[in-house]
């Protein structure tokens, strides 16, 4: 079973994404930054959701860390099966770095105490949320990791990570293939907007895509498993049975 840990879905894309997991094509983690996108998924994948094909993932992104109080909502984070994405951006963002500490630990503590692994968003600020995590023993999912001075202390605190189709490009993302172990690599596709993103539309020249959509995104997501499996030096079946089995071990075995 191919395996996407870390998506965004729009809305005009939900008939298709409730396809494949119907179709037993896919399942994953659809991430919600708002109250509005996570109803509106909850609605309407209820029944992928009770037959766990899919779970639901919801956090304050650090660019919204100025706008939402993650106290605002317990009742959300009790629900969903991962809290996230949360975490921090010295890139890419503008929120003052003290209000998104501020939030992203607030965050940290609630998924400790509801014993729930966490989705996080590392950009540009890789030590100082490596120092922040070590305080905290929930599973860690760490999503398009960038920085590889501080791989090997992150794999020290067990984290997993997720690979993305950025890796043709993306020299970290290969450092991260081959250094992370095997059962702690997952994939991620961080939704079609990224895949177009990456490489000022890279993907749509290097695999002739006139558009992506999920259909090219679950081609990518195969991409990948096979790159990592060459990577790993392992048969691609079982390769894709051991991101199954790491998906599993990242929700504590919730299915």
């Amino acid at each position: 079973m191919i395996v996407d840990c870390h998506t965004h879905i729009n809305q005009d894309e939900l008939g298709k994404f409730k396809e494949l997991l119907v179709e037993e094509k896919l399942q994953g983690i659809v991430s919600n930054t708002t109250v509005e996108e996570y109803l509106q998924n909850k609605n309407f994948l209820n029944d992928e959701i009770e037959n766990n094909k899919v779970k639901l993932s919801f956090g304050v992104h650090p660019w919204d860390a100025d706008i939402f109080n993650p106290d605002d909502f317990i009742e959300i984070y009790e629900e969903v099966e991962v809290i996230g994405e949360i975490g921090l951006d010295n890139k890419w963002c503008k929120v003052p770095k003290d209000i998104q500490e501020r939030v992203f630990v607030r965050q940290l503590e609630i998924a400790e105490s509801l014993k729930k692994p966490v989705t996080i968003h590392t950009t540009g600020a890789e030590k100082r949320v490596l120092e922040i995590i070590k305080n905290f023993k929930m599973k860690k999912l760490i999503h398009w990791y960038e920085d590889d001075k501080y791989l090997d202390e992150y794999i020290k605190e067990d984290c997993f990570f997720s690979i993305n189709p950025s890796y043709e490009l993306n020299a970290v993302e290969q450092v991260v293939a081959e250094r992370v172990p095997l059962e702690r690599i997952l994939l991620e596709t961080d939704g079609t907007e990224s895949l177009k993103w990456i490489g000022d539309g890279y993907l749509q020249f290097q695999y002739g895509f006139e558009d992506i959509t999920l259909d090219e995104s679950l081609y990518l997501l195969k991409e990948s498993l096979e790159y990592i499996a060459e990577t790993k030096d392992i048969d691609i079946k079982v390769c894709e049975d051991k991101l199954y089995e790491n998906y599993r071990n990242l929700l504590g075995g919730n299915f």
